[in-house]
Formats: C-alpha cells, structure tokens, sequence
C-alpha cells in the first residue's frame, strides 16, 4: 500500500449561535488543519501514486474558498438559531 498526504493551515472565523457564550458569540478567528491523505496499492509508470502538484492545486483552491471567511456565511455551514 502506497500513501501520500499533504497538509495545508488557513484561518477563518466563526461565531457561536443559539445560546450565550459570551465573547464565543461574536466573530473570531481559529487556526484551522486540512490534511489530504490518499492510498493506493500500484504506482504509475514515473513511481507516483498521483501527481503531487496536481494534489497541491486542488487542495490549495479548497483552503482559498475557506481561507479568511466567516464560515456560518458559507453555504452548507450555516446554522439558524435555535428557537
């Protein structure tokens, strides 16, 4: 088994909603990971399991749609308060 991974940091901000958790309500920021792990069991005909650069632009345009946003903005990350 044949394993490559690449990691990428980013920071974005949040804010908490639905209940009071004092300055967690307003917006901040948080130090946020995306690490990419991909395996296979046979390697292409230059010794690659996949083009590494192809991994790092893919993943580079991931981090940039998050990258110093504020997620609850974002499609499939908002939240509606709880009522």
């Amino acid at each position: 088994m044949y394993t490559i991974a690449v990691k990428r940091n980013f920071v974005a901000q949040h804010f908490l909603i639905g209940g009071n958790w004092g300055a967690e309500n307003e917006k901040h920021s948080h130090h946020y990971v995306i690490e990419l792990q991909l395996e296979g069991e046979t390697l292409d005909q230059h010794g690659y399991l996949v083009d590494i650069v192809d991994i790092e632009a893919q993943l580079e345009k991931l981090v940039a749609y998050y990258r110093d946003r504020t997620l609850n903005n974002l499609p499939g990350l908002r939240a509606e308060p709880q009522h």
